[in-house]
């Protein structure tokens, strides 16, 4: 069964799923609709971006994945169709996709849908493309093939001989802090030396690594790679965005001694 997937900023509340949803079975009653994320922030493509990096992966072959996150299509921010390590990705390119694939895809196709004047291009454009893709598969017909994709600055960690400066990039719901250095940076820079984890201007440091949030007595905070090899700092049952203060965009840092 063909699997298509939604992630969105409409919310529980708004109407807009409902129709997407809808059409899309009229037209291939057979689709298996999976919602990823419909709780983004409005127009935050960095994470809507994080969070489809993180989790496609994770879908069957084949899967398609509509990106109903400012869709609307632009003079340089077209209509675009993706295919990569067997999934398909319908959005516009407008930063998130340049988010998602660190290199060149396989397959990008641009759509000529610049002058179809629509307030809501996933019901009007995307699930024709969806159809297409379930009933041939073969995207090169649909439009004009590119080799680039629109890229924003992608925030990385600095380096020093006896440190890594990394920022928190994302909030989870439960209020844990994820950052930017990778578990592989850290094993390529630690070299057996003892560290030091500091954030909020040096007010709190963490001196071990955790496995799992039990770690560490209730309350207390940790450090710990999680399941997507990123860095993260938690409270074992409490929020670290809160009472630690560490929001996206505050530093984190990795001393080496």
């Amino acid at each position: 069964m063909p699997i298509i997937t939604i992630t969105s900023d409409w919310g529980k509340t708004d109407f807009y799923s409902g129709i997407l949803k809808g059409i899309l079975k009229t037209d291939s009653p057979n689709v298996d609709i999976i919602d990823i994320n419909n709780e983004i922030d409005s127009f935050n493509i960095a994470q809507a971006a994080f969070i489809i990096a993180n989790s496609y992966k994770y879908f069957p072959q084949n899967t398609i994945h509509i990106i109903a996150i400012k869709s609307e299509a632009k003079t340089d921010h077209k209509h675009i169709v993706i295919k990569d390590n067997g999934h398909y990705f319908i959005c516009a390119d407008n930063g998130i996709p340049g988010l998602i694939f660190k290199d060149t895809p396989e397959l990008i196709v641009e759509l000529e849908t610049i002058n179809i004047q629509e307030s809501f291009p996933e019901a009007t454009v995307f699930t024709k493309i969806c159809k297409y893709i379930v009933d041939r598969g073969d995207i090169t017909e649909l439009g004009i093939s590119k080799n680039s994709l629109f890229r924003q600055i992608d925030l990385l960690p600095s380096i020093g001989t006896d440190y890594i400066a990394g920022t928190v990039i994302y909030n989870d719901s439960y209020g844990n802090a994820i950052t930017n250095i990778s578990k592989d940076i850290f094993n390529q820079y630690h070299k057996n030396r003892t560290y030091e984890i500091t954030f909020v201007s040096t007010r709190y440091i963490i001196s071990k690594l955790s496995t799992n949030y039990f770690n560490v007595p209730e309350g207390e905070k940790l450090a710990l790679f999680n399941s997507i090899n990123l860095l993260e700092i938690a409270i074992n049952n409490g929020n670290a965005k809160n009472l630690l203060g560490l929001e996206k965009g505050i530093n984190i840092k990795i001393k080496f001694k």
